[in-house]
């Protein structure tokens, strides 16, 4: 092989290299792009279930305090009823 030859093998394949990094760094930038809409829909979801756990809680605590104020309505009501 020629130096010139072996030149132009060099030159082929340092271009080859230079096509094949764009090529990784516009994969990476994909990458890049896509785990960081992830993580916004991961933190998304995080404050929709937190909201969402305090929905429930309050509808416990207001469950809880029918239930409490409805027996004791059901007894005065009993106790009215036997007199």
């Amino acid at each position: 092989m020629t130096d010139r030859e072996l030149l132009e093998q060099i030159a082929h394949d340092v271009s080859f290299m230079k096509t094949q990094q764009s090529e990784h760094r516009e994969i990476l930038q994909a990458l890049r792009h896509s785990s960081e809409t992830h993580g916004a829909l991961l933190n998304n979801f995080e404050v929709e279930i937190a909201r969402l756990a305090g929905k429930i809680e309050g509808l416990s605590t207001d469950i809880n305090y029918l239930k409490k104020h409805t027996l004791s309505n059901v007894k005065l009501e009993r106790g009215k009823a036997l007199e």
